[in-house]
């Protein structure tokens, strides 16, 4: 039993901080350098783990195991809810449509409608983003209650291009106005070449389960699209939220929801 929950482990935290080398697996579990070796090796022969270049000697999820973690995260089934949604997006705006999950600060792509288009961007199942620098993590961000936004501020915004916003108050008041509007954007915050526009899903009670979001090169998104981008995507969320059981304010009096006209209190 012993050799089972130390693989456990090792996978899990494989999953959490890949790619991730020995010498800090040894570091961060505890384990003899000899039995996370041996783990890895057999991980991999099993096909949950692969290694990553060779000079760097790391370790990454293989897609075995994202596919099986993209199988648990729909436990609630939320990808084939919405799975119309995605087709329709995608169809309307001939560009990648992606499904992602809150998860230990991050969002997780777990399912994703490629565009049509021969230059386009492509993110595979599994790919994780920054809840501060990405439309989809804003998205939730902004669904959340307060203290659990306070929560992201403990400790510093790390910066990924000179987009990326790393100052709190700068965030809070973004996080103001992705409520206002209904819709987060991105452009080039995460990835430089690459902008977003997402919505949240929520549940019954109100909590962000999800995000859909509609990804594109920078070039293509202007902020015209942007705003065409952001009524269809926060429809579609809307959408997927009514069917997972979530009743607005606007829907419960009888008004028609739309883009920035949810009488919703933020969370």
């Amino acid at each position: 039993m012993q050799v089972v929950h130390n693989a456990l482990r090792v996978l899990e935290e494989v999953a959490r901080r890949q790619p991730i080398g020995l010498a800090e697996l040894h570091r961060r579990l505890g384990l003899p350098k000899t039995t996370v070796h041996r783990t890895l090796v057999a991980l991999a022969e099993a096909g949950w783990i692969r290694p990553g270049p060779r000079e760097t000697g790391s370790w990454a999820l293989a897609p075995r195991a994202v596919v099986l973690g993209a199988q648990a995260a729909d436990a609630g089934g939320i990808r084939a809810l919405a799975l119309p949604a995605m087709e329709r997006l995608r169809d309307e705006t001939d560009e990648c449509v992606h499904l992602m999950i809150p998860e230990d600060g991050s969002v997780v792509l777990i399912e994703r409608l490629d565009s049509p288009r021969a230059v386009r961007t492509v993110n595979p199942l599994g790919t994780r983003a920054p809840m501060h620098a990405s439309a989809n993590g804003k998205a939730i961000l902004a669904r959340l209650a307060a203290e659990d936004v306070e929560r992201l501020f403990r400790r510093p915004l790390a910066g990924f291009t000179e987009q990326t916003i790393t100052d709190p108050g700068k965030l809070r008041a973004e996080i103001d106005r992705i409520r206002r509007d209904g819709y987060a954007r991105n452009r080039g915050e995460f990835v430089r070449e690459v902008a977003a526009v997402a919505a949240a899903i929520v549940d019954r009670k109100g909590t962000p389960v999800a995000s859909l979001s509609i990804s594109a090169p920078a070039m293509r998104v202007s902020d015209a699209t942007a705003q065409r981008f952001g009524r269809l995507v926060a429809n579609a969320a809307a959408e997927v939220s009514a069917a997972l059981g979530h009743v607005s304010e606007a829907a419960s009096e009888g008004t028609t929801p739309g883009h920035g006209t949810s009488k919703e209190r933020p969370r």
